[in-house]
């Protein structure tokens, strides 16, 4: 029994039939096997993005991926839902293309979008996995459910004074803050 390996350069990925003949001065017609062979790339990075967080609101999954496909992504959004799609999916189609060190990768952007019903903090996963490779990335979410102002007296404050103005948020992390006193005279903003 004669075992051979050669290696030979894989074209751009696609399903391919591979045929190998044999053959010597002695026969007539080559003794042949062949097989379908599928040449993939791995997925090269992925990134994930969360953009709006307040419950019963649209939330934004932004996921972006470089890499060749096919390709499957599986997003669980940590509160029991799930979305699937695919690399044929029109919503998961080649933005962009970027070439480095003589390879092509395509860059998919994705953006699902996903409400939230109750606050809390949930743990969203994205899966991106195709023949060569899989990677998953997460990111622990928790949307803002609820927020009020108070004040010592809402309608009457002295001038020149100040007000005193209470901002209770529940939920969320890593939040920042705009006040802004509507007075269209000066800039009242505060930014934190």
């Amino acid at each position: 029994m004669i075992y051979l390996q050669f290696d030979v350069e894989a074209p751009l990925p696609g399903i391919y039939t591979l045929t190998v003949e044999a053959f010597n001065d002695l026969t007539t017609e080559p003794v042949s096997a062949s097989m379908s062979v599928q040449v993939g790339d791995k997925i090269r990075n992925v990134h994930m993005a969360i953009q709006g967080d307040i419950v019963n609101k649209h939330t934004v999954v932004h996921v972006t991926l470089v890499g060749l496909g096919p390709f499957y992504i599986i997003i669980q959004y940590g509160d029991g839902y799930t979305d699937t799609l695919n690399s044929t999916d029109p919503i998961a189609m080649v933005t962009s293309v970027d070439i480095q060190s003589n390879e092509q990768n395509d860059i998919h952007d994705i953006r699902l979008k996903h409400v939230y019903k109750t606050g809390g903090e949930f743990n969203i996963t994205v899966m991106v996995s195709n023949n060569v490779n899989s990677l998953v990335i997460w990111e622990l979410f928790s949307p803002i459910t609820t927020m009020t102002l108070t004040s010592r007296s809402p309608w009457i404050i002295r001038s020149p004074g100040h007000a005193v103005v209470k901002a209770t948020i529940q939920g969320g992390k890593d939040l920042n803050y705009v006040w802004n006193f509507s007075d269209n005279f000066e800039d009242t903003s505060v930014t934190r």
